[in-house]
């Protein structure tokens, strides 16, 4: 494989098309590994490199990918001189030997007997990364497994991905997806769940917009369920604190022209009207750069496309200031009744 080539997974076990696994050599000499997002195909941060790239001097970097007929493969520097990827390799007058790209974004070379007697499957000589489950926890995707989901390493380094107690996957048909809870999550003051669907009551003063549809979600934003919880439950408190400041002005004569909560709050947040959001609330008002960082931070997690919300690492950093919070997308572009829908 030359410089700038590339090598997909397939998408499972059984479906040969198009999976969110690559493995990659480009221009800077690094063979790596990295996913993407299907179907945007928006590319995350590597997982594995071979880290042989040398900025200071192009010939010490690596540029093409060989796996020779001795069953070798290795990296070839452009200086020549080589970076083994196996360091030992079974003979091929007794062995075949092939390397894959599996669908659970594992890179393996495996040899088979050519004899008739013996171990009669393919083995593992090689695999990268060693731990898929440790070195896919980067700041986006969902990892190695999908949302919800728990990740452990087999024995062949191969990853496990079991949803949690209370959880079950979303496509039964899909075991490294993503998990949804097998409860409710209410919001409700009494900490209980509605036992039937009824639209949000309508504010005084407020007009009625025909074909409104109130979606529920569920807002994940990485793999501890525990994290989801807690993120569930600030948003709810979060919510309804908005919802009352909302209130209130309706009732002091205001005006309201979007009767979806998120989407009121993202043109509060675009239009720069953060005094239409905390009401008479002196200390807010003395803090409104915390205020826009708070509610960017709060924008991000519920975005609609699961690849945009940050991990919690991320939303730490970006809650304590650690690092810049970007402006915030719309984050319902496909359900939004928000003037700024695109």
């Amino acid at each position: 494989m030359e410089v700038g080539g590339v090598v997909s997974s397939r998408r499972t076990e059984t479906n040969f098309s198009l999976g969110r696994f690559q493995l990659r050599l480009p221009d800077n000499g690094n063979l790596v590994l990295n996913y993407m997002n299907l179907p945007s195909k928006f590319v995350y941060d590597d997982y594995y490199s071979s880290e042989i790239s040398d900025a200071s001097n192009s010939s010490n970097s690596g540029y093409r990918l060989i796996f020779n007929e001795s069953g070798y493969m290795y990296i070839l520097r452009r200086n020549g001189l080589i970076e083994d990827l196996t360091k030992t390799a079974l003979p091929t007058i007794d062995f075949y030997h092939r390397a894959t790209l599996n669908f659970d974004g594992v890179f393996t070379q495996y040899f088979y007997p050519k004899a008739s007697s013996g171990n009669r499957s393919w083995s593992s000589v090689w695999s990268k990364p060693d731990d898929i489950c440790v070195n896919m926890g980067a700041d986006l995707g969902s990892g190695a497994c999908g949302y919800n989901s728990i990740c452990n390493l087999k024995a062949d380094k191969r990853p496990e991905c079991k949803c949690p107690q209370g959880f079950s996957l979303l496509d039964q048909n899909d075991k490294y997806g993503s998990c949804i809870p097998d409860f409710e999550l209410s919001c409700r003051d009494d900490g209980l769940n509605s036992t039937e669907d009824q639209p949000p009551p309508q504010l005084p003063g407020e007009k009625k917009k025909p074909d409104i549809k109130f979606i529920t979600g569920s807002v994940v934003l990485g793999t501890s369920v525990f994290v989801n919880f807690v993120l569930v439950g600030a948003f709810c408190l979060t919510s309804s604190f908005i919802y009352r400041k909302k209130t209130e002005k309706v009732k002091e004569g205001g005006s309201v022209e979007n009767p979806v909560l998120t989407d009121w709050a993202y043109d509060c947040y675009m239009d720069g009207s953060f005094d239409v959001l905390i009401g008479d609330d002196t200390e807010a008002k003395n803090d409104i750069s915390t205020l826009e960082r708070l509610l960017k931070v709060g924008i991000w997690c519920i975005q609609e496309d699961p690849s945009l919300r940050p991990t919690m690492r991320k939303v730490t950093q970006m809650l304590e200031g650690v690092v810049e919070v970007p402006a915030a997308p719309n984050p319902f572009p496909y359900s939004t009744i928000s003037k700024y829908s695109q």
